[in-house]
């Protein structure tokens, strides 16, 4: 049976080698290469940022550098990026979108969440659905997408990447339980290494490890964070697709900050983000609000600006949650060798009064807040960067 909308109400559209195929439908001749979209046409040097199929059977992908890449295909073709090129697909892309649902929240220019819920009036299962999106994508655009189906935005995520190219994938609450337990953390969308080591450190080696795991012990470790983190595993996430017309408009509590030059170094990536991270959580108590979720805006230089937002199953007000959150995203962004231009950090979903009941990274959550409430006036009088972080 191909399942109904109200169990598998999200769809995750994941075009196929994007940049690539691009190419390959403006200069047909290239279908027949190995082909990577990166660096100057025919060097040795820079980073690739898509491979065609072709080229990934010899083990290329996003982030090689192209000399090794030519050292795997010596016939490998390599073209420079023209983002003014892709951005104007992607637009043909959501418009042909927009012709199904309203309701779209775009990640990237290759990617994007379909709400489905009030589609049941027009098609009989969410298959159906998603078969004649492709075809419509495939007549309008000319490029081919692969669409995961799944009663969140993680398990629709994870479908999408099962079966590409141009797959469509179905994947149930149960059949997302029976795949993935065996497979390892970082499988789950946005465990980067950093969190997977610290979970690998309190003895989860899998994702059923995880999925089994005492919320309450990963709570104590992760505050707010950590439920997440458990309801990630057992597939029980329910972030919203938020359409991109309505993401600017909710109220938010935000900082950005444009770099003073091109950074490469991830590291320092993050220590920008927990600072920013912590000025949003300051303007939100001093608000005496808080919030449920947090986005994190990453600008490159060629001005695409992904953004990734995580949904909290209760509010919070803490930077280091916030900046946990975030980093979390931040192993969403696909970079692919990409020096970031501007970072930012927000947090909406505002509610009024602090949380009722969230858990802290410290032992008594009373100590804590007064910790916070310290911090503040610290800063209220000596400014931001007299305490760097929280």
């Amino acid at each position: 049976m191909p399942g109904d909308f109200s169990k598998l109400r999200i769809a995750h559209i994941d075009m196929d080698a994007f940049f690539a195929s691009v190419e390959e439908m403006v200069r047909p001749p290239l279908r027949e290469h190995p082909l990577v979209v990166g660096g100057a046409e025919g060097s040795h040097h820079g980073v690739v940022t898509t491979a065609n199929y072709r080229a990934r059977e010899f083990g290329i992908a996003s982030g090689m550098p192209i000399a090794p890449a030519r050292q795997r295909c010596p016939h490998l073709v390599s073209i420079p990026v023209d983002h003014e090129k892709y951005l104007y697909f992607s637009l043909e892309v959501l418009r042909v979108l927009e012709k199904f649902t309203p309701a779209i929240e775009p990640t990237s220019v290759d990617e994007a969440f379909l709400e489905l819920r009030g589609l049941e009036r027009t098609w009989p299962d969410p298959r159906s659905f998603a078969l004649c999106l492709q075809d419509e994508i495939r007549e309008k655009v000319g490029v081919t997408a692969s669409i995961g189906i799944g009663p969140n935005k993680m398990i629709a995520k994870i479908a999408s990447g099962l079966n590409k190219p141009e797959g469509i994938t179905v994947l149930t609450l149960e059949g997302y339980r029976r795949l993935i337990g065996e497979l390892p953390l970082r499988t789950l969308w946005g465990i980067g290494p950093q969190t997977e080591k610290a979970l690998t450190r309190m003895g989860f080696r899998i994702i059923r490890d995880l999925a089994q795991a005492d919320p309450s012990r990963l709570k104590e470790r992760f505050g707010i964070l950590g439920i997440w983190l458990h309801a990630s595993a057992r597939g029980e996430l329910d972030d919203p697709v938020i359409p991109y017309y309505e993401a600017h408009a909710a109220k938010s509590f935000g900082h950005e900050w444009t770099l003073p030059e091109n950074l490469r170094d991830q590291e320092e990536m993050k220590r920008v983000i927990r600072s920013l991270a912590a000025r949003v959580a300051r303007r939100v108590r001093k608000k005496n609000c808080s919030g449920r979720t947090v986005t994190l805006k990453v600008r490159f230089p060629d001005f695409e600006t992904p953004l990734r937002s995580l949904t909290l199953p209760t509010p919070i007000d803490d930077g280091r949650e916030i900046a946990c959150a975030a980093s979390i995203l931040f192993d969403r962004v696909p970079f692919r060798g990409r020096p970031v231009r501007l970072l930012g950090v927000s947090l909406s979903g505002i509610q009024s009064g602090r949380p009722s009941r969230q858990e802290s990274f410290l032992e008594d959550r009373q100590k804590r807040i007064r910790l916070l409430g310290i911090v503040d006036r610290i800063q209220d009088r000596w400014g931001d960067e007299v305490i760097s972080g929280e």
